[in-house]
């Protein structure tokens, strides 16, 4: 392999990676409790510290002088990193302040309202050639979407058990711990729940 294949795999890996950690932070945010802009927010402000004036130092890994192109993948590039961090730092790094529920567990419960529930299809697929993909059944992921007490809703997944035993209107309880940067996390769903809901 000569060295110009080598440093075109090093920039693919790069480019991927950034793409993995918006992957990362999305599955993380589908379980933090905080709002779409917030870490929207976090992303543009890293981009204007960080200065568009730094974005020709992405040519090594564009290839090309082009200051819309490099521009782009600054925004790309530094997003990534300003959102993985705020997002999987505070999911992976909770501050628990001694908190412990009535059973004993670390963190703290909170209880909230059921106000919907769906389920959401997806095709699965497989690759069978260069971009060329077919379709080789489907996946089914279970939400609720809750109500908390401060009026701020949010649409958790939930296992396939846990959407068949909660029921829309009523009440579920979830266990959460404090982020690193006060975001509330959520751990579990329904903890002790048994009701069975008849309406799927």
């Amino acid at each position: 392999m000569n060295k110009r294949n080598l440093s075109a795999i090093l920039r693919c890996i790069v480019a991927t990676a950034f793409l993995v950690l918006y992957v990362m932070a999305y599955i993380v945010f589908e379980k933090t409790v905080v709002e779409w802009w917030k870490p929207v927010v976090v992303g543009a402000v890293a981009i204007a510290v960080t200065g568009m004036t730094k974005m020709t130092r992405w040519r090594w890994l564009t290839t090309t002088d082009d200051r819309t192109l490099n521009g782009l993948f600054h925004v790309y590039a530094v997003g990534a990193v300003a959102v993985g961090v705020f997002l999987l730092g505070n999911y992976w790094l909770p501050v628990r302040d001694n908190d412990v529920t009535a059973d004993g567990r670390a963190g703290y419960s909170e209880t909230v309202v059921v106000e919907k529930k769906e389920i959401v299809e997806r095709d699965k697929t497989q690759r069978v050639g260069r971009h060329r993909y077919r379709k080789t059944g489907v996946r089914y992921e279970y939400y609720i979407g809750v109500v908390f007490k401060n009026g701020m809703r949010k649409d958790i997944p939930v296992t396939r058990s846990v959407y068949n035993r909660t029921r829309q209107g009523a009440t579920t309880e979830l266990q959460l711990d404090r982020g690193l940067f006060g975001l509330p996390v959520v751990r579990e769903v329904g903890a002790g729940q048994t009701i069975q809901d008849q309406q799927r």
